[in-house]
């Protein structure tokens, strides 16, 4: 995710530049908290339910909403969703680029969502804008891949 926003940064036209890199930044922190995350999963996590410790274990298990890793898990996807936002400000004309921007801006208001409502304990509407996010956020991508092909002339 840091070498697409890298990306989009690099082509960001100088007046839209505050955004990718604001969007950048917050993508850095993303991409400090998920792989400190899953990697807490697989190491403790793991390995305490390999050695048949369980007790005290639900609390950290990411399954469980409920959870540290849940937490976290949330917050990082929290400002990956900050990141897609401020990006989305970077395309503005064309009609990929405005279908980028509106995938970019639902899955980032999905996110922020999925946010503020996670501390209220409503896995419905936590696992409805996943649905969402699952969907706005890959095609998203897919699109960027095809922006960033035509800009290289393919």
């Amino acid at each position: 995710m840091v070498i697409l926003i890298a990306c989009i940064n690099a082509i960001a036209p100088a007046s839209k530049k505050i955004f990718s890199q604001i969007g950048l930044a917050f993508t850095i922190v993303y991409a400090t908290i998920i792989p400190t995350n899953y990697y807490l999963q697989l190491f403790v996590v793991r390995l305490n339910l390999q050695g048949g410790t369980l007790e005290g274990l639900s609390i950290l298990a990411q399954p469980n909403l409920h959870s540290i890793f849940f937490a976290l898990e949330t917050l990082g996807y929290g400002f990956l969703s900050l990141a897609t936002l401020f990006v989305s400000l970077v395309f503005t004309s064309g009609k990929l680029e405005i279908w980028m921007r509106s995938l970019l801006i639902v899955s980032g208001a999905v996110g922020i969502f999925g946010v503020l409502v996670a501390p209220f304990d409503q896995p419905y509407l936590i696992f409805a804008g996943l649905g969402i996010w699952s969907l706005a956020f890959p095609i998203s991508t897919i699109l960027l891949s095809i922006f960033f092909r035509r800009l290289n002339g393919h």
